[in-house]
């Protein structure tokens, strides 16, 4: 009975354990490179979005001196 418990132990510690973590690591390392695709893709559009709002508040100062100049005109 003794050698049966050795050769399981063995069989897990040599078979199992590097199997489960192959496994739970490739699941891990896939998980951290589409989170990190993810806010990659987060942070450009954010700044596309900061971007677009430069231009905006540009063109309403565009837009305020056009008026101003429309009323003193």
């Amino acid at each position: 009975m003794e050698d049966l418990v050795k050769i399981l132990t063995k069989f897990h510690r040599e078979i199992v354990v590097p199997d489960i973590e192959r496994i739970i690591g490739k699941g891990l390392d896939g998980l951290r490179g589409e989170m990190h695709a993810g806010f990659e893709a987060l942070a450009q559009r954010l700044d596309r979005l900061l971007e677009l709002k430069t231009r905006v508040d540009g063109l309403q100062e565009q837009i305020q001196i056009l008026e101003a100049r429309l009323g003193s005109g």
